[in-house]
């Protein structure tokens, strides 16, 4: 009778232990998913407000070349973004967290002086070149946010 209570004893605790294992597993399946998914989502909404930011400079060219709306674009650029930029760095872990935020930070001190001082100058091809730089950071702050 006792092999048989051993045996009965030894397949329940295995089946058990079987049932919690394969639970551990699938919540770590959907842990894994759901930061993924969130990951995704940030992505895309530091993508949408970065692109809902630059249609202020965008739409009328002749707003590199006037520096008041110049300036008061770049104030509204660096607070449009600035929450989902942290928001998204969120998401990113070690070195690409390190470049994105560095990359950002660049950014924002660009925007809020290197920038203004270029288009203040009166001189067309200095604001010309301070754009291409700005696109350029921004392109760079997107390569980031890339979900393929």
């Amino acid at each position: 009778m006792e092999p048989i209570v051993t045996f009965f004893a030894g397949t329940t605790l295995g089946g058990i232990a079987g049932y919690l294992i394969r639970i551990f597993i699938e919540h770590r399946l959907a842990k894994s998913l759901s930061a993924s998914d969130r990951k995704f989502v940030a992505a895309r909404e530091f993508r949408a407000k970065v692109n809902e930011a630059m249609a202020l400079f965008q739409k009328p060219a002749e707003n590199w070349n006037r520096s008041n709306r110049t300036a008061h674009a770049m104030r509204n650029f660096v607070s449009a973004i600035d929450l989902a930029a942290k928001d998204f760095a969120e998401f990113l872990t070690g070195t690409g967290k390190t470049r994105f935020t560095d990359k950002w930070d660049e950014t924002k001190k660009y925007c809020n002086t290197t920038l203004p001082l270029a288009v203040t100058s009166g001189d067309i091809e200095s604001a010309d070149h301070a754009k291409q730089s700005f696109l350029n950071h921004v392109e760079e702050l997107l390569s980031h946010a890339k979900t393929t």
